[in-house]
């Protein structure tokens, strides 16, 4: 699959099942941002907080690649765990740390460390945090980068599949620690198929009509347009929403002005909904898709069936977006003027008499902004 998670806290929600699977006491705020709106605090005394991040729905035996920013308002008391992979049975199977003072360790399973410490990360700044998890072979083997540079490497203990990803604040201690712009990859596909590298993540939501308007308006408290009624930053969760249950039936959205630099480089563009269907019979079926510019070539993810009238995030894993591009869905590379341009959606792909309902919709955006000189000449044209 190559990329599973692209994660900048931008549902600005503290509900399990919203943008993560669960949340144990960690906030999120606006005051400490590396990119976007919200980013994650962990601030505890003596005490944990995290969250999880559920990545597929069995063991993977293959490389996991683990990215997050990270802000040290006060290190911790005693040495803790920041990011934790786990199997399907919850078991922690290997784990990046920080030190009291401000170094990162490599632990494996038996909770031995395997690797040299990274040089001291110092309070009040942003640190590019990656980790792998190979699990490819027997004895699995876990590596760091601090800044894009590795720091350490080392066995595991065992070979460490694994299924899901905590971050935060993992060991009783005091702390507080601010996280950004997560990412997970697996070494699938043929792009973000290792390191997740640098990028930082902002969504756009729906701001105007696009190519079609075929769903019908719903919700306890009906919007006035159907883009109006799934634009909200946070899911309401059916206090406005469309809903559809006819073949081919389709609404298509305009997005947010993308809030990026111009060249900047767009790694990933991800289509997110909240769904639920308003009778749960698993019959009725739709489609996420995104097109460049207004009737232009669309990609679509696969079929979402809604089996519940329980809502619910992308699907069985709420951080994992149901559609995922690295291009445009003409193969081009994405740019700040195509995603201006381009219109989210959905499409009913299976008709029934009870009615898929969308209650949100979003495009995750991660991008690399440019490096230029001041007296750059692109830079001067702003292209």
């Amino acid at each position: 699959m190559a990329r599973l998670v692209t994660c900048g806290f931008e549902l600005n929600s503290t509900g399990s099942g919203v943008e993560y699977t669960t949340n144990s006491s960690a906030t999120i705020q606006t005051s400490i941002v590396r990119s976007g709106k919200y980013a994650l605090r962990n601030n505890t005394s003596s005490g944990t907080t995290q969250v999880r991040i559920n990545l597929t729905t069995s063991d993977q035996g293959r490389s996991g690649f683990a990215r997050l920013y990270l802000y040290i308002a006060s290190l911790p008391s005693v040495n803790t765990d920041i990011i934790r992979w786990i199997n399907q049975s919850g078991t922690t199977v290997a784990r990046m740390r920080l030190n009291t003072d401000g170094t990162l360790n490599l632990i494996n399973t038996t909770g031995s460390t395997v690797s040299t410490a990274s040089s001291a990360l110092s309070t009040a700044t942003w640190y590019r945090v990656e980790m792998q998890n190979n699990a490819s072979a027997a004895t699995g083997v876990l590596t760091g980068l601090l800044d894009g540079v590795q720091f350490g490497s080392g066995n595991n203990s065992i070979q460490g599949q694994w299924a899901r990803v905590d971050v935060g604040v993992r060991t009783t201690c005091t702390a507080d620690l601010y996280m950004d712009d997560i990412a997970v990859n697996d070494s699938t596909g043929g792009s973000q198929n290792t390191w997740p590298g640098a990028g930082s993540i902002v969504h756009c939501h729906p701001n105007a009509a696009g190519d079609s308007t075929q769903w019908t308006i719903g919700g306890s408290s009906a919007a006035g347009t159907n883009f109006g009624s799934v634009s909200e930053e946070t899911p309401d969760d059916g206090v406005t929403l469309v809903k559809d249950g006819t073949l081919n039936h389709a609404d298509m959205y305009g997005i947010d002005a993308t809030a990026i630099p111009p060249r900047s480089t767009v790694n990933v563009v991800a289509v997110g909904v909240r769904y639920n269907n308003d009778t749960a019979d698993a019959t009725a079926a739709f489609k996420a898709q995104i097109e460049k510019a207004p009737s232009g070539t669309k990609s679509q993810s696969a079929a979402i069936v809604p089996n519940s009238t329980t809502w619910v995030t992308n699907g069985a894993q709420a951080a994992v977006h149901p559609l995922i591009t690295y291009t445009d869905p003409d193969g081009s590379a994405w740019t700040r003027g195509t995603l201006d341009t381009a219109q989210i959606g959905v499409i009913t792909s299976t008709a029934g008499t009870n009615k898929c309902q969308v209650s949100d919709l979003w495009a995750a955006v991660e991008y690399v902004a440019p490096t230029s000189s001041p007296n750059s000449t692109m830079a001067l044209l702003g292209v």
